[in-house]
């Protein structure tokens, strides 16, 4: 009878403390995802799910793995006519669920390229490949409505938009596009999703392309993300790295630079992949930084080596340091496990 007591009081105990302390969420982010032009023709020949061979064991080991996708995935409608456009072929979708990704954002200025028919396949072939597409719809609410996941027993929310022009692309009332980085609609998607779930995270398409350092309206609407109530901020469109901001003690990544792309100079070169660790509710566990590169002869994002992992490091926290007025925050950003 003693050790049937015990037993159920240890029981007791051990659901109490789990209770207490939830599990851990790791989150994996990328930058720019494109896979039409160049890459496109590659992928028929090679396959598509060789772009991610040599960091897939870093996507599909997070709990949520997330990304732009910067094109549309179909094999309809017509080019817009801007100066560069961008599709990808319907087979490219498994690949990208086979690597791991679990969130895409369509909140950029090519997801639009090919018109409101590919931006419809593009989102009904993600979700039949069980990746969520967010921040792009039929209509201005479908663009901006947060998509809300379970992962131990705690809900994340995301939301995504673009502030990058043509305006024809951003959605409408009745009008399909991409959701419209507009201050006012930002602030009140976050305070609502922050009432139904336990972290809210942010990705935004902004800034300037190939500009190392964000722009002074990035750094004026991160902060007011975040005062809204936002726990993490996800930048992409400049194709190169720009800084880390802690602000209010949550990250703001200003751009991940390109993940996969066919763009071969300079810095276009080089990259991130975010790496955060949540414990307890919204509370940031650890950040890791993992430096990636693409070679003058692949677009495919491999880890970083020696004297080139060095240089991104050294060249990335340059950039942050004076986006920090706490310099001791950066001593939270690790680039190694």
């Amino acid at each position: 009878m003693i050790k049937r007591i015990f037993l159920i009081a240890l029981i007791l105990c051990l659901f109490l403390v789990s209770a207490a302390y939830p599990e851990d969420i790791t989150l994996v982010a990328v930058g720019d995802i494109m896979l039409g032009r160049y890459i496109a023709k590659d992928l028929a020949r090679k396959g598509y799910s060789f772009p991610y061979q040599k960091v897939q064991g870093i996507l599909s080991s997070a709990d949520v793995t997330f990304g732009n996708l910067e094109c549309s995935i179909s094999k309809r409608g017509k080019t817009t006519g801007k100066g560069y456009f961008f599709r990808a072929s319907p087979e490219a979708a498994p690949g990208l669920a086979r690597a791991g990704f679990d969130i895409l954002s369509l909140a950029n200025n090519h997801s639009m390229d090919y018109g409101a028919l590919a931006l419809q396949d593009t989102i009904e072939i993600l979700n039949k490949n069980h990746i969520l597409p967010i921040g792009a719809g039929k209509n201005l609410t479908e663009a901006r409505k947060p998509i809300i996941i379970e992962v131990k027993k705690r809900k994340i929310a995301f939301l995504a938009y673009s502030f990058v022009y043509p305006e024809t692309y951003w959605a409408g009332k009745d009008r399909a596009g991409t959701s419209p980085g507009k201050i006012e609609f930002i602030c009140q998607d976050i305070k609502r999703a922050q009432r139904l779930s336990d972290l809210v995270i942010v990705s935004f398409h902004w800034g300037k392309e190939y500009s190392e350092v964000p722009s002074d309206y990035q750094i004026r609407i991160a902060h007011q993300a975040i005062d809204a109530g936002a726990d993490l901020i996800i930048g992409h469109h400049p194709h190169v790295l720009q800084g880390i901001e802690f602000y209010k003690e949550k990250p703001i990544l200003y751009s991940l630079g390109n993940f996969i792309f066919d763009q071969a100079f300079g810095n276009t070169r080089k990259g991130i992949i975010l790496k955060c660790i949540f414990s307890d509710g919204n509370k940031l566990k650890t950040i890791i930084g993992i430096p990636i590169s693409r070679t003058y002869a692949t677009y495919y994002p491999q880890i970083a080596q020696e004297k080139e992992k060095e240089e991104i490091i050294s060249h990335f926290l340059g950039v942050s340091k004076s986006l920090n007025k706490e310099q001791e925050n950066l001593s939270r950003l690790r680039f190694k496990e």
